[in-house]
C-alpha cells in the first residue's frame, strides 16, 4: 500500500506558473537556482550581485526595499515581492570586501 503524500505537486502549480511568467516577461533575466517550497513560494538564488541587480529592476523592486544581511561570514541582499499574486523571494550572498589596506 502506498502512502497519499502531504504535499503533492500540484500544491505547487501557481508558484511554477508564476515563475514562468517571470521568465516569459523578462527573458533576458539571468538564471538561477530556483526552489518551491511546499507552501508554495518560489525562491531564486542567484550567483552575484549583478543579477540580483537586474531582477530587482526588471520586478520594479525599489532599492530601498532590498534587505541586506550576512549569512555564513558572506553579505546577503535578498528581496520579497509577488509574482502573479505569488510570494516571490529572491537572494544572492558574496565575499566582503576586505577593508582598504587589510590583505584579504
Amino acid at each position: 500500500m502506498t502512502a497519499t503524500p502531504t504535499n503533492v505537486l500540484s500544491d505547487q502549480a501557481r508558484a511554477l506558473a508564476a515563475v514562468i511568467a517571470v521568465a516569459d516577461q523578462h527573458p533576458h533575466l539571468p538564471s538561477g537556482y530556483l526552489t518551491c517550497h511546499s507552501d508554495g513560494r518560489p525562491t531564486v538564488l542567484l550567483s552575484h550581485p549583478s543579477e540580483f541587480e537586474a531582477w530587482r529592476s526588471a520586478l520594479l523592486v525599489e532599492p530601498e526595499a532590498v534587505a541586506l544581511g550576512s549569512l555564513s561570514g558572506k553579505a546577503k541582499l535578498s528581496l520579497s515581492t509577488t509574482a502573479s499574486g505569488v510570494p516571490l523571494h529572491i537572494w544572492v550572498t558574496f565575499p566582503l570586501a576586505a577593508p582598504e589596506g587589510v590583505a584579504a
